[in-house]
């Protein structure tokens, strides 16, 4: 049990590093004598756990993805769309309960991983969508998909129209939270 939460906190440590080092450079300049300072552990640590940066980055990518399809698939399918600002202000506090950056899928670093999230979320949601539907309604899964698409890819083009500045000052988190609850008013 000790060597799990050993494990746990090592990778933790080295995911917090990498995120943020993530919002400093772009990822094909961090090395991984970089991290393991920032991280504060040896070399042959980081290789215990990764083969290299880009795997440390697929795997962050992966957990990310996976932490947001649990939040999303709490939720029934009918309730996806008015359910939506709560969703994605849970989403939006995944980073920002500790001291790492918030995710800003507005640099280019990370639009890799945005897609990526963005398909894997889709790819879950429509594999329930799936189940739920009686008879295989294809009209029905037809509009489901693209209000899910919509929601999702809304989103995202949401985050990535607000620079990093905006989105570490937590009132942009605030704003976009409460944009959503308001609906699309212009007024």
């Amino acid at each position: 049990m000790e060597n799990d939460r050993r494990v746990r906190r090592t990778r933790a440590a080295i995911q917090s590093a990498f995120l943020k080092l993530i919002f400093e450079k772009d990822i094909n300049k961090i090395t991984v004598k970089e991290l393991c300072e920032r991280a504060d552990i040896n070399k042959s640590t980081f290789y215990l756990h990764y083969r290299d940066i880009y795997d440390l980055a697929e795997q962050f990518k992966q957990g990310l993805a996976a932490k947001i399809c649990d939040i999303v698939l709490e939720y029934e399918i009918r309730d996806l769309i008015s359910k939506a600002p709560e969703i994605w202000k849970r989403v939006l506090n995944l980073y920002l309960d500790d001291d790492t950056t918030p995710l800003s899928l507005h640099d280019t670093a990370l639009n890799f991983m945005a897609e990526a999230i963005s398909t894997q979320v889709l790819d879950a949601v429509l594999e329930k969508l799936s189940a739920s539907v009686s008879d295989h309604d294809e009209e029905k899964l037809y509009r489901y998909r693209i209000f899910t698409t919509f929601i999702i890819t809304g989103f995202l083009g949401l985050l990535r129209s607000f620079d990093t500045e905006e989105l570490n000052r937590r009132q942009a988190f605030e704003k976009i939270s409460q944009g959503l609850e308001n609906g699309l008013k212009l007024e």
